[in-house]
């Protein structure tokens, strides 16, 4: 018998066999694994879509209540063309975690949270909410010049301009005379619908800080010292407060900003970062150095990068809310990718409709959601669901359904004659990651 020798070395044709194993593996597998990684990517870019659906539903109606401003009538408007919208009255106070769920959406910085408004409420933020907004409560000089307005119509009175005269010129008041000029004070003051049950009259302003804030003293019971107008904790009670329309114009932005703090949790946030910085990183297609309005737990970044504005593109949108609007920018990778628009920063419109378009100037944007467009048929009582597109960009989708309605933006794609009847139901559905492992 023979002993048979052990192999120390592969043959050729066994180093070749197995070289084209290894090929197929990697022919087979490599395009599965940059599919994957194509899904990680999409992932990421699912996620920014559906937070922008999270601003939509839960930011855009606060940022826009309609009928709060433009519909309301002037109670009072003075020859300046100060418009005060309501009468005077005592607003129920809000408690420093019910001004801190509001803030973004009253526009105020600071919420007070120091012993008298957590045992008694904020009465100012309680009138600030009252009023819709910071941008609704009336200045200083607004309410002084309501004061003066008041006190003139007083002073036409004999008895009250002979009293007048007096202090003038030194002379003492007798003490029947200040009675009789406090009531007709009084009197002057109901006419005007102040509350005058109390021992002052005073009013809230729109200035403040996280204590104190703004007041104007129109009445004060000539033996009573607890009035401390200009300014007054926020805590206190007896202040009335009186709304002003169009005070200053809303700053949309900032309130925005503010609202998206409320809305995302687990994130930092900069609401001082000017436009015009978000503006200069687009235009250089660099976000790197940055700093976002806000930032994701998950490193996702949000930038608002305009104003609430006409948009140019919108301009010829069929609908009115639809032309307007947030252009905002989301960097889906954080502070592990480049920062780069068109790579990893994507771009949003956010319209005053509430309605989310992918930005015509970033078409990665557009280019990587793809989404399916359903519709219905109804054969008597029985309904089918049919597909209109398939794998479709976003784009397409919503010019193809009349989602929105606008040839500058929409170009060549226009609205689906299925589409155009209401009872087919056209409807947008983005797809979902697949999930492979």
């Amino acid at each position: 018998m023979f002993n048979k020798k052990k192999k120390s070395a592969f043959t050729i044709s066994e180093l070749v066999a197995a070289l084209v194993i290894i090929a197929v593996i990697v022919v087979v597998t490599l395009p599965v694994t940059v599919k994957k990684f194509k899904k990680v990517d999409y992932a990421s870019h699912y996620m920014g879509y559906k937070l922008m659906q999270e601003l939509s539903a839960n930011v855009i109606p606060k940022l826009f209540k309609q009928g709060q401003d433009e519909d309301k009538e002037c109670v009072l408007e003075l020859e300046d063309g100060t418009c005060f919208t309501s009468s005077p009255m005592i607003a129920e106070p809000l408690t420093p975690a019910e001004c801190g769920e509001k803030k973004g959406e009253l526009g105020i910085d600071s919420c007070c949270n120091d012993s008298g408004c957590i045992q008694y409420g904020d009465y100012w933020a309680g009138a600030v909410s009252a009023c819709g907004g910071l941008h609704n409560m009336p200045s200083s000089a607004q309410l002084e010049a309501l004061q003066t307005k008041i006190n003139n119509e007083l002073a036409a009175d004999p008895f009250v301009s002979d009293i007048l005269q007096k202090v003038a010129a030194g002379m003492q008041i007798s003490n029947e005379d200040l009675i009789k000029l406090m009531q007709l004070q009084l009197q002057k003051y109901g006419e005007y619908n102040f509350l005058t049950s109390g021992n002052f009259i005073a009013v809230w302003s729109n200035t403040y800080d996280s204590i104190t804030a703004g007041c104007v003293s129109f009445w004060e019971d000539f033996g009573d010292t607890g009035v401390v107008c200009p300014t007054a904790g926020r805590n206190g009670s007896g202040w009335q407060t009186i709304c002003v329309k169009g005070n200053q114009e809303k700053d949309y932005t900032k309130l925005l900003c503010q609202s998206m703090e409320q809305t995302f949790n687990n994130q930092k946030s900069d609401c001082s970062v000017p436009v015009t910085s978000v503006e200069t990183a687009a235009a250089g297609e660099n976000f790197k150095n940055l700093t976002p309005h806000i930032e994701l737990a998950n490193g996702l970044k949000f930038y608002i990068g305009s104003d609430y504005e006409d948009i140019e593109i919108l301009s010829d949108a069929e609908e009115e809310n639809d032309r307007s609007g947030f252009l905002v920018y989301i960097d889906l990778d954080g502070n592990s990718g480049k920062a780069k628009l068109n790579e990893d920063v994507v771009a949003y419109y956010l319209l005053r409709s509430g309605k989310i378009l992918p930005a015509a100037q970033v078409p990665k944007t557009n280019e990587v959601l793809k989404t399916n467009v359903l519709y219905d048929v109804y054969s008597g009582n029985k309904r089918d669901i049919k597909m209109l597109l398939t794998d479709s960009d976003y784009k397409t989708a919503v010019c193809t359904t009349g989602y929105i309605k606008s040839v500058k933006y929409c170009g060549t794609t226009v609205q689906d004659e299925i589409c155009k009847n209401a009872v087919n139901d056209c409807r947008i559905i983005v797809k979902e990651p697949v999930k492979l492992f």
